[in-house]
This record gives C-alpha cells, structure tokens and sequence, in this order.
C-alpha cells in the first residue's frame, strides 16, 4: 500500500504492481499546505478520492476518515462514509482505538469495509466475513494475540 492524492500520481501507480492506495489524510497537509491534517474534510477527502480511483481503477482504493469525523454521532459518521464510498473507495481508514468498536460494527453491518489504525504497529487480522481488518498497536511481540473488543464485536 502506497499513498496517493492525486489523478496524475494514480495512473502512474495503476501501472505498477501496488494493489492498494490510501488516500490520507495527510493530504491535507502535502496538497493544501495545512500545518497539520486535522485541516482534512471530508469533502476534500471525497474530491481527492474520486481523482485517484479515476486515475487507477484498477486498485483498492482506502480513504481515511478526516479527524474527528467519527466521534460526532452515528448517523453524520455513517453519511461521511457514504460520502466516500459514493466517491469510489472501496474501503475506510478509521482512527481509533476499541471505543470505535460498535461504530465499526455497525459500518461493517451496513455493507462497508472498514480498516481501523490504532498506531504505528501494525499487525493485519481478518475479523469477519467481511474485508475489514485491523490493525493493531501493542507493546506486545506481533507474536502474541491482541484481542481487541472490536474483534469480539463480529
């Protein structure tokens, strides 16, 4: 997975043998100028998702849910998701940690794919039937289980 904001870059990446791009947050930063992502909205997120999708149609396409887009209730997280989806990508980046667990479940439940990122360790685990993973921080080796009440969710 690489990351991408933009139609030109996407194309370039569609050629390449990648097969998942995120459209990060960060572009709030990289592409407007911000100090800081947290600048990011969801209709910025949504424009710069249906640029990359177009320019690689042939990707997974991740778009990361702006900061504290999830943490306002679940009805206006549920229409930023579908803001996104709408604009193409194929799954959501969720910030967090285990109190998004029965959001993530009901955004699993609705027919989305979801992906939550508790940090920089990162450990890729299936949790349903559904293509939603985690991944999740530890202080722990990869090796040891990290159960998470958002796996228990499922």
């Amino acid at each position: 997975m690489v990351t991408c904001y933009d139609h030109w870059s996407a194309k370039i990446l569609n050629k390449s043998n990648i097969d998942c791009l995120l459209v990060g947050d960060s572009l709030a930063v990289v592409m407007h100028g911000f100090d800081s992502t947290v600048h990011a909205t969801i209709e910025m997120m949504a424009l710069h998702v249906a640029a990359v999708v177009r320019g690689a149609p042939d990707k997974f396409i991740i778009a990361d849910m702006p900061f504290l887009s999830c943490s306002k209730g679940l009805e206006p997280t549920m229409d930023a998701v579908q803001t996104l989806m709408q604009a193409g990508a194929h799954a959501i980046k969720i910030e967090g940690a285990d109190h998004q667990a029965e959001l993530i479940k009901h955004i699993v439940e609705a027919g989305s794919q979801g992906i939550q990122n508790h940090g920089q360790k990162r450990r890729l685990k299936k949790i349903s039937h559904f293509p939603i993973f985690l991944f999740p921080c530890s202080d722990a080796s990869a090796s040891k289980p990290n159960p998470s009440p958002i796996a228990r969710a499922n």
